[in-house]
C-alpha cells in the first residue's frame, strides 16, 4: 500500500549488471557467432565474471547452462538483450513491460543462477566492490531509502523490521519476467505473507498494476467497517481501478476481511480515540496525529480510517459516510 523507493539497491544491482550480466551477454553472442564453448571463451575474463559462471546449481555450473542453451536454442541473442533492455527501461519509466516467453534455461539463467545463487555471492561481490552483498544490507538498504514506511508495503498488515520476517517480493513475477529477477525496481521487502501464494501475490501479476514506485494505494483505500459480521471490508474511495486490482492482487480483502484483524484495529483505535476525548480534534486532525503516533507500527492506514470514522461520527452525530471508511466502527 505504501508507495516506496530503492535507489541504494539499486545501485548496487545496477553494478552487478555492469559486471555479470552484460559481459555474459556478449559472451552468448560470441559463442553463437563463433560457435566456441563458453569455457574456450572466458580463458581470459575477469574473475568477477569467472566466479558468475562457476556458480551451481544441482550439479551443474552457470557456464555449463550456458553451453546447453547455445546448443539447443537458434541465435535469437540480440532479440533477448533488447526485450532485456527494454523490460528495464519500461520498469524505470513506470511502464508495463512487454511480457516475452524466453526459453527454460534462458529463465534459469536469470532467476535460478543470478538471482538465488549469485545475488548474495561473496566471490562476485568481492570482485565488484571488494565486499560481500547480503540480503540483511538489502533489507537495511530499503530501510534507509523508505524511513516513514512502517510496514510490509503491500499490506500494512506485517511488520518486516526484523529480517527473519523478510522476503524479497518481485512485484513481476521471476517465473514471468526472469530479466527483470535482478532489478532493484522491481524488488521490495515484504512480510512473509504477502510473498506466499495462498495468502498474497505468489506468481500472480497483471503488469497494467502501477507497482509500488509509482502508487500509494494506501491513501485511495476505504477501510469499511462491520460491527455486526466483525469485519472489514475494503474498496477504493475514488472508484479507480488500479487500486481495486491491487486489492484483489494482494488478497488484501480476504486478509483485512478475518476477525482477530478487526479486533486488532479496533482495540489499536480505541486506545488512540480516547486522546480525542480530552482534545478537540477534526477527523484530518485525528488522521495525522495517529500517523504520528502509529509510525514504526504496522496497521497505520486502517487504523487511521477507524480514527477518522469515529471522529466524524462523534463530531457530527451520524454515521459518517465518506472519507477514509464507510460505516460505524465497532
Amino acid at each position: 500500500m505504501w508507495k516506496v523507493r530503492n535507489h541504494r539497491n539499486d545501485t548496487e544491482l545496477r553494478r552487478f549488471e555492469e559486471a555479470v550480466i552484460h559481459p555474459l551477454w556478449t559472451l552468448l553472442r560470441l559463442a553463437y557467432t563463433t560457435g566456441r564453448s563458453i569455457d574456450q571463451l572466458t580463458s581470459d575474463a575477469e574473475p568477477t565474471l569467472i566466479a558468475a559462471l562457476s556458480l551451481r546449481r544441482k550439479g551443474a555450473t552457470l557456464c555449463q547452462i550456458l553451453d546447453l542453451l547455445v546448443r539447443e536454442t537458434t541465435n535469437d541473442v540480440d532479440l533477448w538483450v533488447q526485450a532485456y533492455e527494454s523490460q528495464a527501461q519500461a520498469i524505470r519509466a513506470g511502464r508495463a513491460p512487454v511480457l516475452l516467453v524466453t526459453p527454460p534455461r534462458l529463465s534459469d539463467v536469470f532467476s535460478k543462477y543470478l538471482y538465488e545463487e549469485g545475488l548474495t555471492d561473496p566471490a562476485i561481490w568481492d570482485g565488484i566492490r571488494g565486499n560481500t552483498f547480503t540480503r540483511k544490507e538489502f533489507y537495511e538498504n530499503f530501510q534507509l531509502d523508505n524511513p516513514v514506511v512502517p510496514a510490509c508495503p503491500y499490506c500494512d498488515l506485517d511488520s518486516i523490521n526484523a529480517v527473519s520476517n523478510c522476503n524479497i517480493e518481485h512485484f513481476l513475477p521471476r517465473s514471468k519476467f526472469p530479466f527483470l529477477s535482478l532489478n532493484a525496481l522491481n524488488m521490495f521487502p515484504s512480510c512473509h505473507g504477502c510473498n506466499g501464494f495462498w495468502e498474497g501475490k505468489g506468481t500472480h501479476y497483471s503488469v497494467e498494476i502501477p507497482s509500488l514506485l509509482n502508487n500509494q494505494y494506501g491513501d485511495d483505500v476505504a477501510f469499511n467497517f462491520d460491527p455486526t459480521k466483525a469485519r472489514i471490508s475494503l474498496s477504493s474511495m475514488s472508484g479507480n481501478t488500479h487500486t481495486l486490482q491491487f486489492i484483489d492482487l494482494m488478497q488484501l480483502e480476504r486478509r483485512y476481511g478475518c476477525s482477530h484483524v478487526y479486533a486488532a484495529v479496533c482495540r489499536a483505535g480505541s486506545v488512540l480515540f480516547d486522546t480525542f476525548t480530552q482534545n478537540e480534534f477534526d477527523p484530518a486532525e485525528a488522521q495525522a496525529y495517529v500517523s504520528t503516533v502509529r509510525a514504526g507500527a504496522p496497521m497505520q492506514f486502517a487504523i487511521c480510517a477507524y480514527v477518522y470514522d469515529m471522529v466524524t461520527y462523534l463530531g457530527s452525530g451520524t454515521t459518517a459516510g465518506a472519507g477514509r471508511g464507510h460505516g460505524e466502527p465497532g
